[in-house]
Order: structure tokens, then C-alpha cells, then sequence
């Protein structure tokens, strides 16, 4: 997952606005078919080389022939309405993946799943504050350990899954 990085490096990121955050929520039908069609843009952006931050995501689609296919998922299509910027790329398949995250993690195999030892336990609970009171860069907001823990997850589980195909088993223990 390098290319959110080398995307952010051809492009200052912004955080998406919260009025149009609202209206995400309500395109999120299909949120691995959307994860998967922004994977896609955020190749072709990356291999563009595009700086400008303040071209509309759709126009940006719509200026290249061999994104045209990403209209015809339906799901991303309404997506491409809300008006979002490049400058909005990262943050926005940051905010789809945490969806996705979410319903792959709630409907985990119980084989992916293992009790933490006490050792883990104590360790989690002196690196986390759950208090949200953080002072220290050797403490970590319980909501970034979250966020962080969802996306490993995520992204381990796609392994998982593609490994699968080539005869390999892989656990991940929670």
C-alpha cells in the first residue's frame, strides 16, 4: 500500500469536507466494489504523475479512456457526483477501506481468530490510551490503534485471500 504514499507525494492531501462527508455514507452500497475502483484511479494517478489537487475527481475520470470502465460500476459512478478533488483521493479510499474493514472484520472466520496472551494484553493497554489524553508520542490514541489494527486486518485478510488461490494458508491471530 506505498501508492497512498506516492500518491500524497504528487499530491498535497486534503481532509474531505465534512458537508460532503454526509454524502458518502449514502454511495456506500457496495463498498469493496469502490475500495477496488479507487485502487484502480489511484494507479492511474500515480502513474500519471498528475500535481494538481484541485481537479475534480470526475473530470479527472472522464479525461481518460481507460478509466471510462470505472463508470460502469454503479455504485462509484454515484461516488463520482459528490464533487471531491484529487486532494480528497487519499483520504477518501482511507474512509472506503475503514467500511470495508468494518464488515469483513465483523463476519471474520473463527480459524483467523486467537485469545491475546496476557503479555499482549498488558502491552496493548500501556501503549494505548483509552482515555483520549495522550501527552506522549510513546502513547497511542486508542482510536489510531483502532484504525491502524482495522486496516493491517484488512489488508492481511485480501492476502489471506489471494494467497489462497496459490495453495497457501496464512492466520491471523487477534
Amino acid at each position: 500500500m506505498r501508492i497512498l504514499g506516492d500518491v500524497k507525494d504528487l499530491i498535497t492531501e486534503e481532509p474531505i469536507p465534512i458537508e460532503k462527508m454526509s454524502s458518502l455514507d449514502h454511495t456506500l452500497d457496495n463498498a469493496s466494489e469502490i475500495l477496488s475502483s479507487l485502487e484502480i484511479l489511484l494507479c492511474f494517478v500515480k502513474r500519471t504523475a498528475v500535481g494538481d489537487g484541485e481537479i475534480p475527481i470526475k473530470d479527472y475520470v472522464s479525461g481518460w479512456m481507460k478509466l471510462s470502465s470505472l463508470y460502469a460500476h454503479e455504485e462509484f459512478s454515484r461516488f463520482l457526483n459528490i464533487d471531491l478533488r484529487l486532494k480528497h483521493l487519499v483520504a477518501l479510499y482511507e474512509f472506503v477501506e475503514e467500511q470495508v474493514a468494518n464488515i469483513k472484520i465483523k463476519y471474520i472466520h473463527d480459524k483467523y481468530k486467537a485469545q491475546l496472551s496476557i503479555e499482549m494484553k498488558n502491552a496493548i493497554i500501556k501503549s494505548v490510551d483509552f482515555e483520549q489524553q495522550a501527552t506522549t508520542k510513546e502513547i497511542i490514541l486508542a482510536e489510531a490503534f483502532t484504525l491502524a489494527l482495522k486496516r493491517f486486518m484488512l489488508r492481511f485478510l485480501t492476502l489471506v485471500r489471494k494467497s489462497k488461490r496459490n495453495g497457501a494458508t496464512i492466520y491471523l491471530f487477534i
